[in-house]
């Protein structure tokens, strides 16, 4: 559910509180990023991905970086972590792979102390089986220095709420 100008975070009213939008946690759209190209970074990198440009994507990392791609990581632990140009690229074969005509398209970017929160939809069919999927996932990336240095994907939002330290408890 997203709302023009502001990430709607919808906690289940009965078990965690209302629903709070970004701006009741003090992070406003297009506010400050960790740096002023964050944002920018952040949509080069889907972009690359959704035009299946490997090595403009690996070239947004960090050399010592870090990925943990949701799916990877719940089903392998530290094993579906991806680290290094290297990781990126071994995580890059695994999705060609398993997937054809993949894209991301990036619905939010907000600042989340050093961090960046992203609100993002993945669609792809696989490459044996044809079935299509869409499907919302969100981001929690870490830049430096211009380069992407860690992103881990959530499937839940509340998750990737608690990783960017952003989970409000309204108990």
């Amino acid at each position: 559910m997203y709302a023009r100008g502001a990430l709607v975070l919808p906690w289940e009213r009965s078990r965690r509180g209302p629903a709070v939008t970004t701006e009741k946690l003090g992070i406003l759209p297009g506010g400050p990023m960790p740096q002023e190209n964050a944002k920018e970074i952040v949509h080069e990198a889907h972009e690359a991905f959704s035009r299946g440009d490997r090595e403009a994507f690996v070239a947004l990392w960090a050399e010592e970086c870090e990925y943990q791609p949701a799916m990877e990581r719940d089903i392998a632990g530290e094993e579906g972590v991806f680290r290094g140009h290297e990781g990126i690229r071994r995580w890059w074969q695994g999705m060609a792979d398993s997937w054809k005509d993949w894209e991301s398209e990036v619905h939010e970017v907000h600042k989340a102390g050093d961090q960046v929160l992203i609100a993002c939809t993945v669609r792809a069919e696989g490459r044996l089986s044809g079935a299509a999927i869409e499907a919302p996932y969100f981001q929690v990336t870490t830049i430096r220095d211009g380069k992407i240095f860690a992103s881990r994907d959530f499937s839940d939002r509340g998750r990737a709420l608690e990783a960017a330290g952003l989970f409000v408890n309204a108990s």
